[in-house]
C-alpha cells in the first residue's frame, strides 16, 4: 500500500499548535502519560518523561517521535511512503505528481484549480488569501531545536 507522510516546518507545526487551546491541552498531556512510542523515543535520547519540563518540549518529542518512525519505514526494503513536504501542494506540478504516484488521476485539473484558491474552513467558498504571518516564539524554537526535528527528503 502506498502512503504518504505530510511534513510541514516543525517550528510551524508547534506553535500552531502551541496556539490552539485544545491541541497544546491534549499533547502537553504527553508530558504526564507519554506512551510506548515516545517512551522509547525518549530514551534513545537519552531523556525521560521528567525531561519533559514545558507543553512545547513535550510536543516536540511527540512529533518527532512520530517523524523518527516515518524515516524508520522508510528505510524499510518494502515500503512504499513518501514524505511530501508541504510546500507541494502549493503548485499544480506538484501535486500531479503525487496524483500519479498515488495512482489517482483527477479527470478535470481546472475544476480541481478551481477549488485551489477557495478556503475549505468558512463554507462559502472564499478566495483564500494565504495564511498570515506567524510568530514563533523563543520556547518552540527551544522545543524543536532539542529534538532536532526534520525531513531529510534528499
Amino acid at each position: 500500500t502506498k502512503w504518504l507522510y505530510l511534513y510541514r516546518d516543525s517550528d510551524t507545526v508547534l506553535q500552531k499548535l502551541m496556539d490552539a487551546r485544545h491541541e497544546r491541552r491534549v499533547c502537553g498531556s504527553y508530558r504526564y502519560i507519554p506512551g510506548a512510542a515516545l517512551t522509547e523515543f525518549l530514551t534513545s535520547q537519552e531523556k525521560s518523561k521528567e525531561s519533559l519540563k514545558t507543553e512545547e518540549q513535550a510536543c516536540a518529542a511527540y512529533l518527532a517521535t512520530h517523524m523518527t518512525m516515518v524515516l524508520n519505514e522508510l528505510e524499510a526494503d518494502d515500503t512504499s511512503g513518501r514524505i511530501v513536504v508541504y510546500e507541494e501542494l502549493l503548485d499544480r506540478k506538484s501535486i500531479e505528481d503525487l496524483f500519479d504516484y498515488l495512482e489517482v488521476y483527477s479527470p478535470n485539473w481546472d475544476q480541481v484549480e478551481g477549488q485551489w484558491n477557495k478556503r475549505a474552513n468558512s463554507g462559502r467558498g472564499e478566495e483564500w488569501a494565504g495564511e498570515s504571518h506567524l510568530h514563533i516564539s523563543d520556547k518552540v524554537r527551544s522545543a524543536t531545536a532539542e529534538f532536532e526535528m526534520s525531513a531529510n527528503t534528499e
